[in-house]
């Protein structure tokens, strides 16, 4: 590793040209949607615009409140790093509607299922329904709506 002006090469950053980093600043820009959930957000869009707003990345602690918070700081930090893929909110008052959220191979491990089953418990407690969609390279118009609207139609 050399130092170079304001910049760190890494010589082990691949075969091609060493790759340099802001010295005291390793960070760079990267997609915010993955092309599984850029693909599942335009069909949302397509599909739920006209009704709702939809956001994407959506931390859980954001969408709850911990009762008692000094006491129930462990219940904070099981929640605190936890987002949902999309959340599905009312015009004009933004309550959150529905959360989505995708799901890739990485949630068939048993430690995965674990943190899933507690999710799909929060939302339970709030009374917010949590939409589970398998990770596609494509998906359907008529099963999207017809997982999300049944989600709707059990929050209203």
């Amino acid at each position: 590793m050399a130092r170079d002006g304001s910049q760190l090469t890494l010589p082990w950053a691949g075969p091609k040209a060493p790759r340099k980093l802001p010295f005291g600043f390793p960070y760079e820009r990267k997609p915010f949607l993955t092309p599984a959930e850029i693909a599942y957000y335009q069909m949302l869009r397509m599909i739920f615009s006209d009704r709702y707003l939809i956001f994407a990345q959506v931390r859980v602690v954001d969408l709850c409140q911990v009762l008692d918070r000094p006491f129930n700081q462990g219940a904070v930090n099981k929640i605190d790093r936890r987002h949902v893929d999309f959340v599905l909110c009312h015009p004009r008052t933004f309550k959150p509607m529905v959360a989505i959220e995708l799901d890739d191979s990485s949630h068939d491990r048993p430690y995965r299922r674990q943190k899933d089953v507690f999710l799909d418990e929060v939302f339970r407690v709030i009374g917010m329904k949590l939409v589970r969609q398998r990770v596609r390279l494509a998906y359907s118009v008529a099963e999207v709506t017809e997982k999300v609207e049944a989600a709707l139609a059990a929050a209203a």
